[in-house]
């Protein structure tokens, strides 16, 4: 592939991410990071998820800044500000095809406990609901 057609297909996946982020709040990096991880590698592909999406969020935040929940704010960005070092630091370390694995792991178990049928959907929303319940309590 050459160099247009790499830009391009770089900034339609990130656009698409950008787009689902947008209309549902959420899910840019679910639909960028296993894209880009194909076509740059996983250590880059995630690398640029992250910067893309500091970018995105800082677009819908300069449109939406008066109907921020600051205290739900302060939490998320205190959960980023510990877990992104420890992301980084696992991409450092871990081989590219087991990071590949990895990601697609992350990425498939959600849906597969969405999808599932009754009894492994309830077992992932008895894992899941103390954190409704804290996301709930903070609203």
């Amino acid at each position: 592939m050459n160099g247009s057609v790499d830009a391009a297909a770089l900034g339609g996946v990130i656009a698409v991410g950008a787009f689902v982020q947008r209309m549902t709040g959420m899910g840019f990096a679910l639909v960028s990071v296993p894209a880009l991880g194909l076509l740059l590698g996983p250590a880059d592909g995630v690398a640029l998820v992250n910067c893309a999406a500091g970018l995105v969020s800082a677009v819908g935040l300069a449109s939406t800044w008066r109907q921020v929940r600051l205290s739900a704010m302060v939490v998320l960005v205190a959960a980023a500000a510990c877990s992104v070092p420890v992301g980084t630091l696992v991409v450092g370390l871990l081989p590219g095809p087991v990071l590949l694995a990895f990601l697609g792991a992350a990425v498939s178990a959600p849906l597969l406990c969405w999808c599932w049928p009754g009894s492994v959907w309830r077992r992932c929303a008895v894992l899941l609901a103390p954190l409704w319940r804290a996301r709930r309590a903070g609203s």
